[in-house]
């Protein structure tokens, strides 16, 4: 089935593009992630793969190797360097969820 979502960001086939994959980089967009939670700015890379290559990725340790393209609103632009990445993480110490978990180095 064609998507709505547009190209798969790996092989860029139409057909069955369903998984959206939050990068853990920042990435200049017109839409990213973020979280309300710990205030992240919604700059966070976000990638949508078809079935596929997810069922053929999914799994690896470098499916993020195997992305050529990045969400930018309904267009693709390219995925950066890995040196030209900026990490995008969450604050967990304003996550709850992880009060106890965190340690320090």
């Amino acid at each position: 089935m064609k998507s709505e979502y547009g190209c798969c960001c790996i092989c860029e086939s139409t057909q069955n593009v369903n998984n959206l994959i939050q990068l853990d980089y920042k990435v200049e967009s017109e839409s990213g992630w973020g979280c309300v939670q710990c205030g992240l700015k919604a700059e966070g890379a976000i990638a949508i793969i078809c079935d596929a290559c997810f069922d053929k990725h999914g799994k690896s340790e470098d499916l993020e190797a195997k992305i050529k393209l990045l969400m930018n609103g309904i267009k693709r632009i390219p995925a950066p360097p890995v040196a030209a990445r900026v990490p995008h993480e969450h604050d967990l110490s304003r996550h709850p969820e992880f009060s106890g978990l965190i340690t320090e180095d």
